[in-house]
């Protein structure tokens, strides 16, 4: 297989406030909704990938109160139902055909400089991208991850992987 790396990034914004997320919310942009984001420039519409790994970044100077849990992300090869930030996560029936799986990311460590990581490797997750060639995700909060979340903080999801090509 001739595969193409690629590494797509999306960055947002979440509320400036410090309400405390709990298991299973939504973490989204600032706005009436946001929680449902995009990652573009992956590669050409229906071509097939592989998912190699999967980063989150979070600015802050520490780990928030209570960040006992990571993170899971959910995708979607089209845009799935949206929601604001902290909104309890639900799958709708009409997802299913456009929902592909999800990677489960650990507790976000602090790195210094003022943002927090956490990358899984290796997560092997296969897909076929739709018509559009955006692969959408939502940010959910795990279980036991029931934290006091940075205002205003600054989230970047990065993906990484191989463009297989078209089917």
């Amino acid at each position: 297989v001739n595969g193409i790396a690629f590494r797509s990034m999306d960055t947002f914004t979440r509320p400036s406030n410090t309400t405390a997320y709990a298991a299973g919310q939504q973490v989204g942009a600032t706005g009436a909704s946001g929680a449902s984001r995009s990652l573009t420039s992956i590669t050409t519409p229906n071509s097939h990938i592989i998912l190699n790994g999967v980063c989150i970044r979070m600015s802050g100077t520490a780990v928030p109160s209570g960040m006992a849990g990571g993170f899971r992300l959910y995708f979607y090869t089209a845009q799935p139902g949206d929601a604001a930030d902290a909104a309890a996560f639900t799958a709708v029936a009409g997802e299913r055909t456009s929902y592909v799986d999800y990677v489960d990311v650990p507790t976000l460590e602090l790195i210094g400089g003022g943002f927090l990581s956490r990358n899984v490797n290796y997560t092997g997750l296969q897909l076929q991208l739709g018509s559009a060639g955006t692969l959408w995700y939502d940010l959910v909060t795990s279980t036991g991850n029931a934290f006091t979340p940075v205002s205003g903080a600054v989230i970047d999801v990065i993906v990484r992987g191989v463009s297989l090509g078209n089917p």
